[in-house]
């Protein structure tokens, strides 16, 4: 509690003294907000768009870097991006600025569209992971990654698209791998 009455009184000081101040520090508080790891936390969970799946209960976007650590359980389940539910970043396009396997996960991961009647795009548009900048896929685990067409029940194809027109990291360090069967577009 005095942590955040502290807090408060330094806000209020702030705005008084320099209200330029004060807007700085709030954009960069924003930025640094937004650019935040999204750790998958669903130990059963399989669908991307479902928010209760991620902590803070809203799928990665834009700059965000989707985490998967020890959930989901299952190494052979994964996760399905409903291309035909609400994507955000147009119909049919989901995007996120990574993928990341932490060095917590102990099975396989496999990712891909879960639709049955819609193609889509899963869109990376890079992040800095593990102080490493325009990062689009990285695995510090020692276990498998796959980026694949369908996933679960699904039928339709899910294609990757680079947003990011710096570079485009795909990190291994770890002693898993990285397999992307789906077509990769913007390189």
């Amino acid at each position: 509690m005095k942590k955040i009455i502290l807090n408060l009184f330094l806000v209020r000081s702030l705005k008084r003294q320099s209200p330029f101040v004060f807007l700085f520090l709030i954009f960069n508080f924003v930025l640094v907000a937004t650019k935040a790891q999204v750790l998958w936390s669903s130990a059963g969970g399989s669908a991307w768009l479902t928010g209760g799946n991620w902590t803070g209960g809203v799928a990665p976007a834009t700059g965000q870097i989707a985490q998967f650590g020890i959930n989901p359980t299952s190494g052979t389940t994964g996760v399905g991006i409903n291309m035909n539910g609400a994507t955000n970043n147009g119909a049919n396009n989901q995007i996120a600025g990574a993928i990341e396997i932490t060095a917590a996960r102990p099975v396989a991961m496999v990712i891909g569209n879960s639709s049955s009647t819609v193609a889509g795009t899963l869109t990376l548009d890079g992040a800095t992971v593990n102080t490493v900048n325009n990062v689009i896929v990285r695995n510090n685990s020692s276990s498998q990654l796959t980026i694949q067409n369908v996933q679960g029940a699904g039928t339709q194809t899910m294609g990757i698209a680079l947003a990011n027109t710096t570079d485009n990291i795909v990190n291994i360090d770890g002693t898993g791998g990285i397999t992307i069967s789906s077509d990769i577009s913007g390189v």
